[in-house]
């Protein structure tokens, strides 16, 4: 995960409450978010490839579902 827009401390703690348990970057300089093309703020989810390639981009809060959708055809599960 990546946090430009709060205070590390802050980021950390609302890291902790929500039990987040990947790495979380906290990117000051913005060089994260110019390098990945996001502008339009956060949250935003990358759904990427095994050759690395962004395969789906949600600009909203992703639930499950739509996590489970978008990751089904990139495993060999189908599309429904």
């Amino acid at each position: 995960g990546v946090d430009s827009q709060d205070f590390a401390s802050a980021a950390r703690t609302f890291a902790r409450r929500l039990h987040v348990n990947y790495t979380l970057v906290h990117d000051t300089s913005n060089n994260v978010t110019n390098r990945w093309g996001v502008s339009s703020g956060f949250p935003v989810t990358f759904v990427i490839n095994r050759q690395g390639a962004v395969q789906k981009m949600f600009v909203t809060e992703v639930t499950g579902d739509m996590l489970q959708r978008a990751m089904r055809p990139l495993l060999g599960a189908g599309t429904t």
